[in-house]
């Protein structure tokens, strides 16, 4: 009977060789770490670099672009116009004198810098609105009030600027200009501020400007030198005039519009050419206003001017005055450089 050939174990001879192999490596391997380990933590201690950097590295990454808004808050009066001279600041209210530059009347045309110096004219009173809480603002001679703007104007496409935009002095400037340009019509600092800011006021003290400039008119065609000379003697005691005008009338637009209850207070600012500052700070000095009397004529129109000489002095009623120029009325200024929108 033949022998059962034996079966063969190939495959658990090689189960037993590997399973015999992998514990002594295991053996091995398990030694070098612990090994390796205890030397680590027994040995002593090198001055070793660090691999992650001691700064850490900041990653740069682009913020969205946003709009940035435009804010031009004067801090300081100084920022755009300064004080020529002042009472001081004992009384309960106060009036503010503004000097400005406006247009030619006979030219119809702004001089090299009067746009800048109402771009300043508007921050300092922006400045007085916020600072000084001055929300009534006398314009020299007729005005525009916010109606005929708020009514007129904004019906023929007018502007009205909203309140919660800035804007700079170059700005107001380059306004200016462009309305100018575009409507014809000729606006000042303090007019931008009463379109902008409902709790502003805009009133007028004279009635005798539209007198001035129909003089301006008529001496603008006299061809006589000698007659040109007289009426421009004239114009000076009519600009005296005019400057009494505005000063008195000032302290009762804002006795009425208080009683109106239009403003909370009865401070105000005045804003008149600089060729009326000197008046205006000689009658507040002097307590007194005085004008000579003048007359005139031409082209068959009579110029009368009545004299004044009477006492005032505004701390009596209550009053401290500060007379404030604009720091660009001695600069030249470029008009080229506006970008008219």
């Amino acid at each position: 009977m033949p022998k059962k050939r034996a079966k063969r174990r190939t495959k658990g001879i090689k189960r037993k060789h590997k399973t015999k192999g992998s514990w002594k490596y295991s053996v091995i391997l398990g030694g070098v770490a612990v090994a390796t380990a205890l030397a680590l933590l027994f040995s002593p201690k090198k001055d070793v670099k660090p691999i992650v950097p001691s700064t850490p590295v900041v990653r740069r990454v682009q913020a969205p672009k946003a709009p940035i808004p435009k804010v031009e808050i004067p801090r300081r009066l100084e920022d755009h116009g300064k004080v020529e001279f002042t009472t001081g600041d004992s009384q309960p209210h106060h009036f503010y004198v503004v000097g400005q530059k406006h247009e030619d009347p006979i030219k119809d045309q702004f001089s090299d810098n009067a746009l800048i110096v109402q771009g300043e004219v508007y921050q300092i009173l922006k400045y007085l609105r916020e600072r000084e809480d001055t929300h009534l603002l006398v314009r020299e001679g007729y005005h525009f009030d916010k109606d005929y703007f708020d009514e007129t104007n904004r019906a023929r496409g007018m502007f009205v600027f909203p309140s919660e935009i800035e804007m700079t002095a170059k700005d107001v400037a380059s306004d200016i200009q462009r309305v100018k340009r575009s409507r014809g019509i000729t606006l000042w600092g303090s007019d931008i501020l009463a379109l902008k800011y409902e709790d502003v006021i805009l009133q007028g003290a004279e009635a005798s400007h539209l007198l001035f400039l129909g003089l301006n008119e008529d001496l603008s065609r006299v061809q006589d030198l000698g007659k040109y000379m007289e009426g421009e003697r004239f114009r000076a005691k009519f600009s005296r005039a005019r400057s009494a005008a505005n000063y008195e009338g000032s302290f009762r637009v804002a006795e009425r519009e208080f009683g109106r209850g239009r403003v909370l207070n009865r401070n105000m600012g005045l804003v008149i050419g600089n060729t009326h500052l000197d008046d205006i700070t000689e009658f507040v000095k002097n307590r007194r206003i005085t004008v000579p009397p003048g007359s005139f004529e031409l082209n068959g129109k009579r110029y009368d001017i009545p004299a004044v000489d009477k006492e005032f002095n505004p701390q009596d009623h209550g009053y401290d005055v500060t007379v404030i120029v604009p720091n660009s009325f001695e600069q030249s200024f470029d008009l080229k450089s506006f970008r008219v929108r």
